[in-house]
């Protein structure tokens, strides 16, 4: 998660900057300094950071298989407990 980030920042402001040196320095241009940044970040991001994105998804995945077989057996072990009971 923390790779993806960092490589997502640097896209932006390497974006920044190039945007900067090519002319939108102006304190009434900012706004559209910074909107442009982030709109070609963006999609650059989305085909650049292909891999790691895919990384990412598949431990958010993971995690949440990990965790859905966790409650799942805590459930399977206070159903047994509770068959217990009721049978003595």
């Amino acid at each position: 998660m923390l790779k993806f980030s960092v490589l997502r920042l640097a896209i932006f402001f390497a974006c920044l900057g190039l945007l900067w040196l090519v002319g939108l320095r102006s304190p009434d241009q900012l706004l559209l300094l910074l909107l442009l940044a982030a709109v070609i970040s963006m999609v650059i991001s989305f085909f650049a950071l292909k891999g790691p994105r895919d990384q990412f998804s598949a431990q958010i995945d993971d995690r949440v298989n990990r965790t859905l077989a966790r409650r799942k057996a805590a459930s399977e072990d206070e159903q047994a407990e509770d068959r217990e009971v009721d049978s003595a």
